[in-house]
């Protein structure tokens, strides 16, 4: 599977033509709308053939292009899911959920580039970088 999102978000992008969450929503025609959503960063949800992210009003800036991927991965990869049972998930980053990291990952490969990564790992340390 890991493969598979490599190649799918690297057609992504060349059909979007930039790494912008909000672009990429767009092509997909998902609408963006923001709520207080309390501890929740956001989720995606199907009603009459219109798909809707909902983030969280009051998520940092800095968080807001990943949440937004995040949820688009789960629209790409597990949308029979959602249509099917609460697919509100109020941990993103958890790693022990097989549909959380293809998720995750989704979101990494489509927001960092990786001449980024690269550029970024020869001005910093490894943790650095990470954060």
């Amino acid at each position: 599977m890991i493969s598979y999102i490599i190649n799918d978000v690297g057609s992504l992008v060349k059909k979007v033509g930039n790494r912008n969450a909000l672009d990429l929503a767009d092509y997909f025609d998902i609408r963006i709308r923001e709520d207080k959503l309390g501890g929740l960063k956001g989720y995606i949800f199907f009603q009459s053939r219109i798909t809707t992210l909902c983030i969280n009003a009051e998520l940092p800036e800095l968080y807001r292009q990943t949440v937004i991927c995040h949820e688009i991965g789960h629209y790409r990869y597990h949308r029979s899911l959602a249509k099917n049972i609460d697919f509100v998930e109020r941990n993103i980053f958890r790693q022990n959920c097989q549909n959380e990291y293809e998720a995750n990952l989704f979101a990494a490969e489509f927001l960092l580039a990786d001449e980024l990564v690269l550029e970024t790992l020869d001005k910093a340390d490894i943790f650095t970088a990470a954060a």
